[in-house]
């Protein structure tokens, strides 16, 4: 599949599955937007990947993050064309011992990350 100019945005690009997406979208020629809450990470993949991988410091649980790295995002791309929602995270044990903070995270990323992601990209996309 020829991704030549299109572009792809990626939560969660720093490590795991998001930069395996990443690498993946580049290599097939797409310009990634990778999102993550780690500069380091991120900034040592751009670096590997060069400039077809633009790194976007963010929270995804956060509403202002979002929007301020999608701002940066329609700011330098005229279009976004891919989204990948992978920014996520899982703490697992019994839900006795879970406390409510533990779960309140997990929901904040895995869901109300990407809803707010999505919100964010659907108008371009339309």
């Amino acid at each position: 599949m020829d991704l030549t100019n299109k572009v792809a945005v990626v939560t969660g690009a720093s490590r795991g599955l998001g930069e395996h997406f990443s690498r993946k979208l580049v290599q097939k020629g797409a310009v990634v937007y990778g999102l993550a809450r780690t500069e380091e990470d991120l900034n040592a993949l751009s670096e590997e990947l060069g400039e077809s991988f633009h790194p976007i410091v963010c929270d995804v649980r956060s509403e202002e993050s979002v929007a301020s790295a999608f701002e940066k995002i329609r700011a330098a791309a005229d279009t976004i064309d891919i989204l990948i929602n992978n920014a996520g995270l899982g703490r697992f044990g019994n839900v006795e011992e879970q406390s409510l903070d533990e779960w309140k995270l997990q929901v904040d990323v895995n869901v109300l990350g990407v809803h707010l992601c999505t919100r964010e990209v659907v108008p371009t996309m339309k």
